[in-house]
């Protein structure tokens, strides 16, 4: 293997893996936090990317405001679900009630909503193939190897994404409190905290984080109904390798599981993703609680 063909590679994995870990992030503060376990995740990933091909593509926008416009239309979405759905599922939570059962009933409320947004995405926007101008078609030479600049600019904005989320939730008074119910809910509701705005912001920072995703990527990959039932296949798995509650689980989860999807695709085809969830499975046999997680009941 050259060095060009490894750099490659490598960059395209780590883009790859930086979606992964934004998205998975989005998976962990709605878990943690409101104990929500959202099928319909990819769907909100999906809809990111075509709110921003809609605004810029369609419309014209300039790039600046279609972003804002595009995350813009994730909150007031999300939020609208949760209202809708969610916040009535979340009801049946009582703070004895352990997070399996949470998982099990937030799971067949999302997976119905899951099939609705799907029929939505295809009744609006057609099944036909779409795609966005590259932002970035330049390539760049570091030495004697040439990298896509966009590929690299999806690392940076992976990177960007996570020590944002980290300073949110370290250095402010909500985030704070969102890592407190994550923690104890009943310690926290005694405290003082508001559970039910916590629960509503934490489920629409998580899709938000989603739609976020699926926007960086849509100049890179073409747009398509589907799009968002793989990607959250594969999150789901970083999710599990990684730990149902480290971070730092997830990101050395979604480095690995898009290093091993670029270098395997590159040689096996699509066949490679097989191989990754059979590898995942002999993983989570000797390690259920993932890299840095714990076993959760």
């Amino acid at each position: 293997m050259s060095s060009q063909l490894f750099w490659q590679l490598v960059v395209n994995g780590l883009s790859i893996g930086a979606i992964y870990v934004v998205v998975v992030f989005g998976l962990q503060v709605i878990v943690q936090t409101t104990g929500i376990v959202n099928f319909a995740h990819g769907q909100f990933y999906t809809i990111g990317a075509y709110a921003f091909w809609f605004t810029f593509v369609l419309v014209g926008i300039n790039l600046g405001l279609s972003i804002i416009l595009t995350l813009s239309i994730m909150i007031l979405f999300s939020g609208l679900t949760y209202r809708l759905l969610f916040h009535y599922v979340t009801k049946k939570f009582g703070p004895g009630t352990p997070l399996s059962a949470k998982l099990l009933i937030s799971a067949m409320a999302s997976v119905g909503l899951m099939m609705v947004l799907a029929r939505l995405i295809i009744l609006n926007f057609g099944t036909a193939i779409k795609g966005i101008p590259s932002l970035f078609p330049q390539m760049l030479m570091i030495g004697s190897v040439r990298l896509s600049a966009e590929r690299l600019a999806v690392i940076l904005i992976g990177i960007f994404i996570a020590l944002a989320l980290y300073l949110f939730f370290y250095k402010t008074k909500l985030g704070r409190a969102m890592r407190a119910v994550s923690t104890d809910p009943l310690a926290s509701v005694l405290v003082g905290v508001n559970s039910t705005l916590i629960s509503l912001v934490s489920f629409v920072l998580g899709c938000t984080l989603a739609g976020a995703a699926g926007m960086v990527i849509a100049p890179v990959f073409a747009l398509y109904p589907e799009m968002g039932t793989e990607t959250i296949f594969m999150a789901f798995l970083v999710l599990v390798v990684g730990g149902l509650s480290s971070y730092k689980g997830a990101v050395a989860g979604g480095v690995m599981v898009g290093l091993v999807q670029s270098v395997g695709y590159y040689y096996l085809g699509i066949i490679s993703n097989l191989y990754i969830f059979l590898a995942a499975m002999v993983f989570l046999s000797f390690r259920p609680g993932g890299i840095f997680g714990e076993v959760n009941d």
